[in-house]
């Protein structure tokens, strides 16, 4: 129509039988008679697919370490985490799993594509040998890969799980700390009985590092705001949180209720203790009475 040739200009086409994405990198120049009309044209593409995925993985992970450097919500960078694997891969499901406070259980972190029914039965899942994919992986630290859940043994107890919401595959990795702590898990399901290709277990071990910094940095600011606002001998609020929950109490008051009490709890004949048997005895009684 214009005559004028067309260099580089990329598209996405969609394969109809399988309905993947293929980006393409295409050119086209008009042909010309002797008498200069157009009477077709010549064009050539070139597969730009795996480039373009390069792109936006690289983009992508910008963004999530951008959200945790502002302090995003976990929960939020660990969605936007999955759901990236997930783009960049066809055909599996991701699920991150953060192993509780206690150490022995994992809950539920993010996985935006699960049934949520799933998603339900396995929070609180324990940690240990035979504790399907994820839960072997937090108790050995190390990749779980599953291959056909229905015959492995490691999910004897979760197969009929698996098979009601078209589970056939598992490849779990654990997320650990900078120290080699397990923090959690990363898995990969599938709706195929297969192993992982050598693309996604790059993937997932992307995926375990951006996971590990992001709930590396929540726990360090739990443990920054826990020491500001507790004891640090006996674990107890301390002034500073007295004093804000006391003001939140007033305003209630106000509200709702005419009346707000303060208990106040002294030890009788502590000074006795701390000057006749020392400072780490008094330090003990005050921890004991603490944890009463």
């Amino acid at each position: 129509r214009t005559g004028v040739a067309m260099i580089g200009m990329e598209e996405c086409v969609v394969d109809a039988a399988s309905g993947k994405e293929r980006w393409l990198s295409t050119s086209k120049v008009p042909l010309r008679s002797t008498n200069d009309t157009v009477v077709g044209l010549v064009g050539i593409s070139r597969d730009i697919s795996a480039r373009k995925r390069d792109d936006f993985l690289r983009d992508e992970q910008t963004a999530i370490l951008e959200m945790i450097v502002v302090n995003s919500p976990l929960h939020a960078v660990l969605d936007r985490l999955v759901r990236l694997m997930e783009r960049q891969l066809v055909g599996v499901y991701g699920s991150i799993l953060l192993l509780d406070d206690g150490g022995t259980h994992l809950k539920h972190g993010a996985a935006p594509t699960l049934s949520q029914e799933y998603c339900r039965a396995i929070d609180g899942l324990p940690i240990g040998p035979g504790a399907g994919s994820c839960g072997t992986a937090a108790w050995l630290g190390e990749s779980v890969i599953v291959a056909d859940i229905a015959s492995n043994p490691l999910w004897k107890n979760y197969r009929d799980l698996a098979s009601r919401h078209g589970l056939k595959s598992c490849w779990s990795a654990p997320v650990l700390s900078h120290d080699g702590i397990v923090l959690g898990t990363f898995a990969l399901y599938s709706a195929g009985v297969r192993h992982p290709e050598p693309a996604e277990i790059n993937l997932t071990q992307i995926a375990t590092r951006i996971a590990a910094i992001a709930i590396e940095r929540k726990h360090a600011e739990d443990k920054i705001r826990h020491m500001a606002y507790h004891d640090m001998l006996t674990g107890l609020p301390n002034r500073i949180l007295l004093t804000d929950r006391l003001t939140q109490a007033m305003l209630q008051t106000k509200r709702h209720n005419p009346w707000v009490s303060v208990l106040f709890v002294d030890l009788d004949n502590f000074k006795f203790v701390n000057d006749s048997l020392g400072h780490t005895a008094a330090d003990e009684l005050l921890k004991t009475v603490a944890r009463r």
